[in-house]
């Protein structure tokens, strides 16, 4: 039955077969066109999606050069700023060593000292012995010294300066042969009170502004000044 059903079915005819070869090339060409179309979609979309991505790039870099400029800008006035600062600070320190120095014999007398004399700004060193220290003011007595670290606002950190600063001048006088007794004190316009309490622990007289003059500060305790 199957063999006489195909040997019923007539072959194709010519133009039969070419009309299923022109809608298969017809349907080939649409699928060609229809590719080529998407192909060039996505590269229309990948090119404005490159260009954005470089708009955005350079958007980013010229924001980015102009903070940089705006820090460095701020920079150079900080920096201005904290010279300007360290310059009226030395001013002050060299306003206060002025006005500090020429009482202070008077006033160490109150405690039981005998300074003879003072300098202001001495640098005390020895080559090839590594001492060298850098004092505001000196006091001189027949067995006694007083080194006075002098800071507008002196800070905890200056006090440990002071400190060393003490060592070094005490190891200087060793090596030199001096025997005299070496005592230390902070003066400042502006002493906050742990600074205050930092230096009188560490040994030293506190020296502040009072009025028109200066008062010598130490604690309502018994307050021994250490000796160098």
């Amino acid at each position: 039955m199957l063999d006489a059903t195909v040997q019923n079915e007539s072959p194709a005819t010519p133009a039969e077969i070419w009309a299923i070869l022109r809608e298969t090339a017809r349907r080939q060409e649409e699928a060609a066109a229809e590719s080529s179309r998407r192909q060039a979609e996505y590269e229309k979309s990948r090119a404005e999606a490159a260009e954005e991505s470089n708009r955005r790039q350079a958007k980013l870099d010229r924001q980015l050069k102009a903070l940089a400029r705006r820090i460095n800008k701020v920079s150079q006035s900080v920096k201005e700023v904290n010279e300007s600062t360290g310059k009226i600070q030395n001013r002050y320190g060299e306003v206060l060593e002025y006005m500090v120095e020429p009482n202070l014999l008077h006033k160490f007398r109150e405690f039981g000292f005998a300074f003879e004399k003072s300098k202001i700004g001495e640098r005390i060193n020895r080559e090839n012995q590594g001492e060298d220290a850098q004092v505001d003011i000196r006091l001189f007595g027949a067995e006694q010294d007083m080194l006075v670290e002098v800071k507008s606002k002196p800070s905890i950190d200056d006090v440990k300066d002071h400190l060393e600063r003490m060592a070094k001048v005490r190891a200087y006088y060793d090596k030199t042969g001096n025997k005299r007794k070496l005592f230390g004190a902070v003066a400042g316009m502006i002493i906050t009170d742990p600074v205050r309490q930092f230096a009188q622990e560490s040994g030293f007289y506190v020296i502040k502004p009072s009025g028109d003059t200066f008062d010598i500060s130490v604690p309502e305790v018994t307050f021994a000044p250490c000796q160098w």
